[in-house]
């Protein structure tokens, strides 16, 4: 392992075997210019590069950042991988690292900025939002403030984003959007509440987030389920109305068209998530 770029003490661009890496860790970057020599054993997180998360991007953020602030985030992402069991892409460091560092410089300016989707993120992103409180807990000790409540919404979206494998931070902002939009159309038209702790919730919810992400994928489906749909729109008449009413939504809110196949699915979805059921 070879420095190529010494950002600060607890930041360096390092030639790994032929792959550039950004090693975080306190003091990994402390006397390594002198020297040359990495002390491999003070690394606790290690970012290989690529076409987004790039030299030139990690650069910018490390000459904006404070030092602290590279440890803090580095350590907010280890602690929230552990509570959501899963490996966020490495890129979270460059956007959350940027959102933290801007977050702490408002709150000493005493500016502090309303999260709109609040009530999504808590109701459709609940892991995501208990480790994100967890991790304004790390802010408040590390830096002696603290955030209002919506700040962990902000926080939360970032460990969404960064799950799903999508690098466009829009996506995740949209999904939330779109899911609330849908669910309350559904609920308005069965004059219900949906039991958000059913197997078919989640099975319904994990369909519009595929959906929007065939929206952003340009992706469609092209088979043919004009017969199959039809079938279905006489098994389920109700939950077939309600289906044409969100392919109005989104078809006059995004000018997206929904395909039969598209539709299909979300008319066998309502039924079940509009059905009390056990399975």
């Amino acid at each position: 392992m070879k420095p190529i770029t010494i950002y600060n003490n607890n930041a360096i661009l390092v030639d790994d075997n032929g792959t550039e890496c950004v090693v975080i860790g306190n003091g990994v970057g402390f006397g390594v210019k002198g020297s040359g020599v990495i002390d491999e054993r003070k690394i606790d997180k290690k970012y290989i590069l690529d076409s987004e998360f790039t030299q030139n991007k990690f650069g910018n953020l490390m000459a904006g950042m404070d030092e602290r602030h590279v440890i803090l985030t580095a350590k907010i992402i280890e602690e929230a991988e552990k509570d959501l069991a899963r490996t966020f892409d490495p890129s979270i460091y460059l956007f959350l690292g940027d959102h933290i560092n801007y977050a702490i410089e408002r709150n000493h300016k005493g500016e502090a900025i309303t999260n709109d989707l609040m009530w999504e993120i808590k109701k459709y992103y609940p892991r995501e939002f208990a480790a994100a409180k967890r991790s304004l807990q790390f802010i408040e000790r590390s830096e002696k403030i603290r955030f209002i409540e919506d700040e962990a919404g902000f926080i939360a979206l970032h460990f969404v984003n960064a799950s799903s494998g999508s690098r466009y931070k829009n996506e995740t902002i949209f999904t939330t959007k779109v899911i609330g939009e849908i669910v309350q159309i559904v609920e308005y038209d069965y004059g219900m509440k949906l039991d958000d702790t059913s197997m078919n919730y989640d099975r319904f919810l994990t369909h519009i987030r595929y959906f929007v992400s065939r929206i952003f994928s340009k992706s469609k489906e092209v088979k043919d389920e004009s017969d199959l749909l039809q079938h279905v729109k006489s098994l389920y008449p109700k939950a077939y109305q309600t289906g044409l009413k969100i392919k109005k939504h989104i078809d006059g809110q995004y000018k997206v068209k929904i395909t039969d196949s598209e539709l299909l699915y979300f008319v066998i979805h309502i039924n079940r998530v509009t059905t009390r059921e056990l399975t």
